[in-house]
């Protein structure tokens, strides 16, 4: 099993991620945009995002999930902050355009939905604050056309999310000693 993290901006996704991966004893791998965009912040209109870079994250993104047995459903447990799912979601609401490889769901990756019920915090790279609840639709949308296994975390502070999260896990019965003898 992968556990992937996914939604809107500022939901405690890395936090989560990060937590549940060292928790667990396994790798977290984290969010390919986050890592691309970081240097560019001063360089890049986030309301009027270029295509150009839109589709080195795409690249970037799937490339990654290659790189850490993404499709693999005999490798060892993993915690994704975010995938694919978050580019679909991105692609549909900013140029209402779909991306091949994300329609492709692997029955071993669960995804952990973060609802918008915590509090927004601007970090220079978020722009969607005032859009939260419509693209927590979006994303429960794409995660039901794709027949993906996901469980919402909505619990408004990191504590409990981060328990809601551990509870999921615990249901596929995966412990620290399960991902390490995998």
């Amino acid at each position: 099993m992968h556990f992937i993290l996914t939604g809107t901006e500022s939901t405690y996704k890395t936090a989560i991620a990060t937590r549940l991966a060292a928790d667990l004893e396994v790798d977290y791998i984290s969010e390919f945009a986050r890592d691309y965009l970081s240097d560019k912040t001063d360089l890049i209109d986030f309301n009027d995002f270029p295509r150009s870079h839109f589709q080195a994250i795409v690249q970037g993104q799937l490339s990654k999930e290659l790189a850490h047995h993404y499709h693999d459903s005999r490798a060892l447990t993993r915690v994704f902050d975010t995938d694919r799912i978050t580019l679909e979601v991105w692609n549909r609401e900013v140029w209402n355009a779909s991306i091949a490889e994300s329609r492709t769901i692997y029955k071993h990756n669960i995804y952990l939905l973060c609802a918008p019920t915590t509090p927004w915090v601007d970090d220079g790279m978020r722009v969607d604050g005032h859009r939260r609840e419509a693209l927590h639709r979006s994303y429960i949308d794409v995660l039901e056309e794709l027949g993906a296994t996901y469980h919402i975390l909505d619990a408004s502070d990191f504590n409990t999310r981060l328990q809601q999260a551990k509870d999921v896990v615990k249901k596929f019965r995966i412990t620290r000693r399960d991902s390490a003898a995998r």
